[in-house]
């Protein structure tokens, strides 16, 4: 379902561009929303999205790296 739900929202952004009627587009782009905000809490239960950060991602850091 979420590899799905990956290919889905791509395919919404691609019908939103082309899109002429608004009441379809405001149902397209609430979908998307939808997805998207689906996706962001995976993320932050994963613990791969900091929602203390602006940007929202959490930057793994190479050990090795940080003692150069």
């Amino acid at each position: 379902m979420i590899g799905q739900n990956k290919e889905r929202w791509r395919e919404l952004c691609e019908q939103v561009a082309v899109e002429q009627d608004p009441k379809k587009l405001v149902e397209l782009t609430t979908e998307i929303y939808r997805l998207l905000e689906e996706k962001r809490r995976r993320l932050q239960r994963r613990g791969l999205l900091d929602a203390t950060s602006p940007e929202g991602i959490k930057l793994q850091t190479d050990p090795l790296l940080a003692r150069t």
